[in-house]
């Protein structure tokens, strides 16, 4: 890099822009004009944080001020009111959601004993695991599914029901004749 370059870039670090640049920026316009002003808020930037003390520095003076400073026993005492306010108000709200926790734990433990009470006391319950409990579910699961049974032939079976109404029918029918024909021998009176 020449010469004239390094003296740039150190201008710019050191934050001194050269009076040729601020006249130029008022001659021309456009994009130059805004490079050239981008180029001065930077290097006013970095003057500024050079310039400016660090917030561990502005932290530790106001430390030793407060250091420094006698509290009366009135302020003291009123911090101190504060304080015990603030640390009871945290105490007592950790207090409540402990209380919200161990009540619901309480009353999910009490509904799983009485649930398991009633398995206990149900006589018809059974326990089994391992190898037990597979073959003991494959024989449930078996037993609650639903049989397939083999459907007649419909027509065997509307043809069978028809016969049976058909003899039903001659058998009603047979007293009923028998006694027309005793009526048409003998008339009641």
């Amino acid at each position: 890099m020449g010469g004239a370059h390094n003296v740039a870039l150190q201008n710019l670090k050191s934050g001194n822009i050269p009076q040729a640049w601020e006249r130029r920026m008022e001659v021309v316009g456009g994009n130059q004009n805004v490079a050239l002003e981008q180029l001065k808020s930077e290097s006013n930037r970095r003057v500024a944080l050079q310039q400016a003390p660090s917030y561990m520095k502005l932290l530790g003076s106001i430390y030793k001020a407060q250091k420094s400073q006698k509290l009366s026993a009135e302020q003291f005492n009123e911090n101190v009111t504060r304080v015990g306010q603030f640390v009871g108000f945290i105490f007592c709200g950790g207090l409540c959601i402990a209380f919200y926790v161990s009540f619901r734990t309480y009353h999910a433990s009490l509904e799983k004993l009485d649930k398991l009470t009633d398995l206990f006391n149900n006589p018809k319950a059974r326990v089994a695991s391992g190898d037990q409990g597979k073959r003991i579910m494959k024989k449930l699961q078996q037993a609650k599914a639903p049989k397939v049974q083999e459907k007649p032939d419909s027509f065997a079976e509307l043809n069978e029901t028809l016969k049976k109404v058909q003899a039903l029918l001659a058998a009603q029918q047979a007293p009923v004749a028998a006694n027309k024909k005793l009526q048409q021998v003998a008339p009641v009176y």
